[in-house]
């Protein structure tokens, strides 16, 4: 059994006052300074709503709308009510928790990776950031801290390092020559 639904079994259970298994501490994680600039060195960063428009030339809107614009493409298939409300869980992410991500050194793949296939992205959870889990799942963020992201049905998704070919939502399904042209 994956380590993700043996995580999800136990973060059931702990809800319904079963413990089957000791909790251990998660190591800290490193903070990055606030000063050193991006996040993530190799993810172009994706200002919220509030930064204004940024060296990158793209405005905040935009950039939230490149993260919008992903969904449908990640959830092919699915009803349009799941995509209205994915596309709400992304909003209510992107309107009061991305800032704080982004100040306690959450990078763009921690909150909206995924696997560069697009049919692959639709299955493999293990590639899925925080937000990205969020919109698939339908249950939004109520919570990011330095260690985890805790959804509203009271599940959490810890920070792992990320597969090395993992991408951003906004570059599912670019080859990899696309991705680096912009």
């Amino acid at each position: 059994m994956s380590k993700w639904l043996d995580a999800a079994r136990l973060a059931t259970d702990r809800q319904k006052g079963h413990f089957r298994q000791k909790v251990t501490e998660v190591p800290n994680l490193p903070v990055p300074e606030p000063s050193s600039g991006l996040l993530s060195p190799s993810v172009p960063f994706v200002p919220s709503v509030t930064v204004s428009k940024g060296s990158s030339g793209h405005s905040p809107e935009d950039a939230n709308e490149r993260i919008l614009a992903a969904i449908p493409v990640l959830l092919t298939g699915r009803p349009d009510h799941e995509l209205t409300a994915a596309k709400q869980v992304v909003m209510a992410f992107l309107d009061n928790h991305l800032e704080a991500a982004r100040r306690i050194g959450w990078s763009d793949l921690e909150l909206f990776g995924c696997h560069p296939d697009p049919e692959a992205a639709r299955n493999r959870y293990d590639y899925a950031g925080a937000v990205t889990l969020a919109a698939m799942s339908g249950h939004s963020i109520e919570q990011i801290t330095v260690r985890a992201a805790h959804y509203e049905n009271g599940l959490a998704y810890y920070r792992r390092p990320m597969p090395a070919d993992a991408v951003p939502v906004w570059e599912l399904g670019k080859t990899q020559s696309q991705i680096q042209s912009g």
